[in-house]
């Protein structure tokens, strides 16, 4: 209910295709489930506060740029680009989680919903920092 979320917050995993928005993490991939995962341990993220469970207060889709913007920026996205965004992994409909997604993705929606378009981690987290409200 509501925008809680739960995790496992030991361990962060991306698809490959992560290595388009963080080529950081290029190289860094094995086989979970027999497909090719990129696993980071948390703990190996010194600045990095992690939690079983939060309240989403904020939703922020990333848009990194491969040439820099003046200055990264968040950017208001409507709900209906949210819902595109949220909802595009697709699965049967026949699948009984399917309609407790939607609703899940529906309470989403009430969230602070952002773009933030950037090209370097620093600026770009300074900036999250400051939506947040960790820095003044």
């Amino acid at each position: 209910t509501g925008r809680s979320v739960l995790g496992n917050p030991q361990t962060i995993r991306f698809r490959p295709s992560a290595w388009s928005l963080f080529p950081e993490l290029k190289g860094r991939k094995e086989l979970r489930n027999n497909k090719p995962t990129v696993e980071i341990e948390t703990k190996l993220l010194r600045h990095v506060q992690t939690a079983f469970e939060c309240t989403v207060d904020y939703i922020v889709f990333l848009n990194r740029q491969e040439s820099e913007p003046e200055h990264p920026h968040l950017g208001p996205i409507s709900r209906e680009e949210s819902v595109r965004r949220l909802a595009c992994a697709h699965f049967p409909e026949e699948l009984s989680i399917q309609n407790d997604r939607n609703a899940a993705i529906q309470r989403l929606l009430d969230a602070e919903m952002y773009t933030l378009t950037y090209r370097q981690f620093a600026p770009a987290i300074g900036l999250l920092e400051q939506m947040a409200g960790k820095r003044n």
